[in-house]
C-alpha cells in the first residue's frame, strides 16, 4: 500500500510539473496532422512541435527514407535503407525494427508504427534536468496517433491504386468486349448477306434447273412420238416380211422408245414436284393407305401379297404428294419382292418426340447399307435395269416431296433380307389423332 501511495505522489507531482501550454500544442499538433500534405512537411512540423518540450534540446522525426538525422553516419542507417520497403508512397520498417543509431548513441526514441508496420521514430536529445519525464505518456499517445495516420494514408493510398487498377482492368476490357462486339456483329452481317446470297443462288440455280429440265422433257416428247409413230408403220408395212431377228430389234425400238416415254413422264412430275404449289388438309393416311394398296390390286392378283397394316395417323399436308409417296414406296416393295413366294409387306408408324415416322417394311431383295446414301439420288439404281424396270426418279421424288413438308426421308436394309423405307413428318404435321383400322382393313391377302 505504501508502494502504491508513492506511485500515486509521484505521478501526482509529474502531473505538476506539465506545462499547459506544451501539452495544448502537443494536442493541437494531433489536429494538424490531417492537413499537412507529405511526410516531409510531417517530420518538420513535429520536430519543431517536439523541441520546445521541456528538457528536449532538439527532436529528430525519422520517417525512413527522409535525410538521416544530424550527427548520424551513413553507413549507421544501412540497416534501415536494406530493411525498408515501399508501400505505395510510403516508407516502412518491419514492425519489431529497432534503430541502431539511438541505441549506440543512447539517445531516447518513440517507435512510429502499427501491429503491423513501423513507419519511423520520434528520436529525441535531452538535458539531464529530467524536465521531460512528465511529458513521455503524452508523448508516446502522439506517437501511436501518428503512426495510426500514417496507416490510413497508406491504405487509402493502397486502396486508391487498386480502385486505379480496377478501373482501368474495366476500361481495357470494357473496349475489348465492344471491339469484340463490334466484330461479331460485323461477322454476323456478313454471314448474313452470305447465307441471303447463297440461298438466292441456289432457289435462281434450282429454278433454272427446273425449267431446263420442264423444257428438255417437253421438247422430248415431239421426236419420241414422232419414232414410234414411223415404227408403228413400219411395223404394217413390213409385216410378214420380217425375219425374227428384225422383229426382236424392232421390239427392242418399240422397248426401248416406252422407257424413255416413261422417262420423261417420270421427269416432268419430278420437276413439277420443285414447283407446284402446296395444299395443306387433313390426311388419313390409313385411307390413303389401303386406297393406293387397292389400285394394285390387279398387278398383284396373281401373286401371295401379306399387307400388315398398322394404326396411321390423320397428318396435314399436300394430300396428291403424299399419295405420290405412297405409291412410289409401295410400288418399291412390290417390285423388290417380285422373287418371293410369298411376299410381306408391313405400313406402320413410330412416335418419336418431334416428328411422326412412317415407314414400309418388305421381305424382298434388300440392299448393301454401304450405298444407302444414293437411293434417294435422281437416276441412282442399286439394281441392274434388265432385274428391275425402273427410271431411277420415283425416290428423288419422295424425298423432295418429303422436305416440302418439313421431314426427312432414309432407308436401312439387308441384302436378301429385306429393306425398310422411312419418312417422317414434324408434330405439327401430324396431330396425335389416330385412325383406327379393322382386321380386314389392316390385313388384306391378295392372291
Amino acid at each position: 500500500m505504501e508502494e502504491v501511495g508513492h506511485e500515486q505522489r509521484n505521478q501526482s507531482e509529474d502531473w505538476q510539473r506539465v506545462d499547459a501550454r506544451i501539452l495544448g500544442q502537443i494536442l493541437a499538433a494531433q489536429n494538424l496532422l490531417f492537413v499537412l500534405p507529405d511526410k516531409a512537411r510531417i517530420a518538420e512540423f513535429f520536430s519543431e512541435v517536439l523541441g520546445q518540450v521541456p528538457g528536449v534540446i532538439s527532436c529528430f522525426v525519422c520517417l525512413g527514407d527522409l535525410p538521416a538525422p544530424v550527427g548520424a553516419a551513413s553507413e549507421v542507417c544501412s540497416e534501415c535503407v536494406t530493411l525498408r520497403k515501399k508501400e505505395e508512397a510510403m516508407s516502412v520498417m518491419p514492425r519489431n525494427f529497432s534503430c541502431g543509431w539511438t541505441t549506440r548513441e543512447g539517445l531516447p526514441s518513440i517507435r512510429l508504427g502499427t501491429n503491423e508496420h513501423t513507419f519511423g521514430f520520434f528520436i529525441f536529445q535531452t538535458d539531464t534536468s529530467g524536465m521531460v519525464g512528465p511529458y513521455w505518456p503524452f508523448l508516446n499517445n502522439l506517437a501511436n496517433y501518428v503512426a495510426l495516420s500514417l496507416e490510413n494514408r497508406m491504405q487509402k493510398l493502397l486502396l486508391e491504386k487498386a480502385r486505379d487498377e480496377l478501373e482501368d482492368r474495366v476500361k481495357k476490357r470494357t473496349e475489348e468486349l465492344r471491339q469484340m462486339n463490334e466484330r461479331f456483329s460485323q461477322l454476323n452481317q456478313e454471314l448474313e448477306q452470305r447465307v441471303l446470297d447463297r440461298t438466292a443462288q441456289l432457289e435462281a440455280a434450282n429454278k433454272e434447273l427446273e425449267a431446263f429440265a420442264y423444257s428438255v422433257s417437253h421438247d422430248l416428247r415431239a421426236p419420241l412420238r414422232h419414232i414410234n409413230g414411223f415404227l408403228e408403220l413400219l411395223q404394217q408395212r413390213m409385216e410378214g416380211t420380217l425375219d425374227e431377228r428384225s422383229q426382236h430389234y424392232m421390239t427392242i425400238i418399240s422397248d426401248s422408245a416406252k422407257r424413255m416415254g416413261q422417262l420423261i413422264d417420270d421427269l416432268l412430275t419430278f420437276s413439277r414436284m420443285g414447283r407446284s404449289e402446296m395444299s395443306k388438309r387433313p390426311v388419313d393416311l390409313g385411307a390413303l393407305v389401303q386406297e393406293v394398296i387397292w389400285e394394285f390390286g390387279p398387278e398383284t392378283q396373281d401373286r401371295s401379297v401379306q399387307w400388315r397394316i398398322g394404326e396411321l395417323p390423320l397428318v396435314r399436308g399436300d394430300w396428291a404428294m403424299l399419295r405420290l409417296v405412297l405409291v412410289n414406296l409401295i410400288a418399291n416393295a412390290l417390285k423388290f419382292t417380285q422373287g418371293r413366294s410369298q411376299t410381306e409387306i408391313e405400313i406402320g408408324c413410330q412416335a418419336g418426340e418431334k416428328e411422326t415416322i412412317i415407314f414400309i417394311r418388305d421381305n424382298g431383295v434388300g440392299f448393301d447399307m454401304a450405298y444407302a446414301g444414293k437411293l434417294f439420288g435422281v437416276f441412282q439404281r442399286l439394281h441392274r435395269a434388265d432385274e428391275f424396270e425402273g427410271t431411277g426418279i420415283g425416290l428423288a421424288n419422295v424425298r423432295r416431296i418429303i422436305q416440302r413438308h418439313g421431314g426427312r426421308t432414309w432407308a436401312e436394309g439387308v441384302i436378301n433380307q429385306g429393306a425398310t423405307f422411312y419418312f417422317s413428318l414434324p408434330l405439327d404435321l401430324a396431330p396425335a389423332s389416330v385412325t383406327p383400322q379393322t382386321a380386314d382393313s389392316a390385313r388384306a391377302e391378295t392372291g
